[in-house]
């Protein structure tokens, strides 16, 4: 009888301990945070295929020139800004005003993320316009957002196709570091 109650006790005592040590396992998800003034700090262009061109990396006053739509198309290392507030984009800023606002040659236009899940910081989409030889321009840029962290962001073009759809596939990653809010 007490023999019983032991194996009965032993048993109650393992069950309580395998039940009550099952821990929950929550997925953290990834909230993206754009807010604040970056510059592009490095460059970096490679072909989609890896046996067209080699890859090229700019760093520091570089010019960098590329396929993509003004200002994106050339500008230098270190010395093109990017602004995101919680929605809006303002890009290559021109100067500061007096009272130490900050003007900005394109903007404030709207952005989006798209595709965003726990796994995936998302897809940084918008829209903006600019005028180039009496014509207005209204390019949409989609970007991967490859990192998102305290003081850096890095965007992956989603792929340029240089010389439209023939020619190989161009992917212009930018790493941006935040300077301030």
């Amino acid at each position: 009888m007490v023999s019983d109650f032991l194996t009965r006790f032993k048993f109650i005592f393992i069950l309580l301990i395998l039940l009550s040590s099952c821990e929950t396992y929550v997925t953290e998800r990834k909230t993206v945070t754009l807010s604040g003034k970056y510059v592009i700090s490095k460059v970096r262009i490679q072909s989609a295929d890896q046996n067209t061109s080699s890859d090229s990396n700019y760093l520091t006053m570089d010019i960098v020139e590329t396929v993509m739509p003004y200002p994106f198309d050339s500008f230098m290392v270190d010395n093109f800004f990017l602004h995101f507030d919680y929605s809006q984009v303002m890009i290559n800023l021109e100067g500061v005003q007096a009272g130490g606002r900050d003007l900005w040659e394109i903007g404030p236009y709207r952005y989006w993320i798209l595709n965003s899940t726990p796994y995936y910081s998302g897809d940084l989409q918008f829209t903006y316009e600019y005028t180039k030889g009496n014509q207005l321009h209204k390019p949409t840029l989609t970007f991967t957002i490859e990192d998102d962290g305290l003081e850096h962001l890095q965007l992956k073009s989603k792929g340029i196709w240089p010389s439209k759809e023939f020619g190989e596939q161009v992917i212009i990653t930018f790493f941006l570091t935040r300077l301030g809010p």
